[in-house]
């Protein structure tokens, strides 16, 4: 493994990085939004670049199809309890035989959905299941959330499932103090986050610094890459973005408490090559205080 921070040692490994807009899906559109899509909570898109959108706000259809071109093809899977409709569904995904899945957490169901919008099946869940990633071997990678008014710790358990949504086992934990005695709530996202690329699965989450586990194809642990990361104590920019995502807890009389120090990261992602792409908060030694909210990319 190789861990790079400074723009010439990305360099040695990639030459170049950047995003480009290949389409723009404007959700005010008009003809959009007559037919339904103004408003995108998740999307996925498949390898003839046919886009999936999943919008739960609107009852008539759920999920809208649109081609590489933007073009809206159809929308399927309107509100309700019956097989085939939804309820309020919180993610969607592709497996890898290109059919969507749907994680409906207040039906506790996850719904197979084939391209042209025919329910295949639908499978029983736990509500508590806030994520879910579909394996080539037809078991699952799923975030459960550990909660209750009486439960000392909140907190999140990443799982392995077989076909039946059934756990085999528990990869990682993060657990912090139930919010509800004292009405504090700690600055962070509070979540795990899993990435699955090639035949390798990853696990880490901000509380724990840059520590990554990594499990094979068969969700069996083979490593624990660990970095030290710069403890900053400056929480000015880190507080406005924690305002954004949690300021609104105040509304209900909880008291967000922030840590001693930033912590270092906020997402990831890994390619094909094992390498892990880490969104951080930590300043490289070209950026100005205040530019650490910005993206820095670390590869290890």
């Amino acid at each position: 493994m190789t861990f790079a921070q400074t723009s010439s040692e990305l360099k040695k490994i990639y030459s170049s990085f950047r995003l480009e807009e290949k389409l723009r899906i404007d959700t005010g559109n008009k003809e959009l939004i007559n037919k339904g899509l103004f408003n995108i909570h998740r999307f996925a898109v498949d390898k003839g670049g046919n886009i999936y959108v999943l919008n739960p706000k609107n009852r008539e259809a759920m999920i809208f199809v649109l081609n590489r071109t933007g073009k809206l093809v159809r929308s399927f899977a309107r509100q309700g309890q019956g097989p085939g409709e939804l309820d309020n569904p919180f993610e969607m995904f592709l497996t890898p035989e290109g059919n969507i899945l749907v994680l409906d957490p207040r039906r506790a169901k996850v719904s197979f959905f084939n391209r042209e919008g025919s329910c295949l099946k639908e499978i029983n869940s736990l509500p508590e299941v806030l994520f879910i990633h579909p394996l080539a071997d037809g078991k699952y990678i799923g975030l459960e959330s550990i909660y209750g008014a009486e439960a000392k710790d909140w907190g999140y358990t990443l799982n392995y499932y077989d076909e039946d949504f059934k756990k085999i086992k528990e990869l990682d934990r993060l657990t912090f103090p139930n919010p509800i005695p004292t009405k504090t709530v700690e600055a962070s996202l509070h979540v795990i986050f899993s990435e699955v690329s090639g035949n390798r699965n990853y696990s880490a989450f901000a509380e724990r610094g840059y520590e990554f586990l990594i499990f094979d194809l068969m969700r069996e642990f083979l490593k624990r890459i660990t970095v030290p990361y710069r403890k900053i104590t400056d929480l000015t920019e880190y507080k406005k973005i924690m305002e954004e995502e949690i300021g609104g807890l105040s509304r209900f009389g909880v008291n967000v408490v922030y840590p001693k120090y930033v912590l270092p990261f906020h997402s990831y992602f890994a390619d094909e090559n094992g390498y892990l792409f880490v969104m951080t908060f930590e300043p490289g030694k070209r950026l100005k205080p205040g530019d650490y909210m910005l993206f820095n990319f670390l590869i290890f």
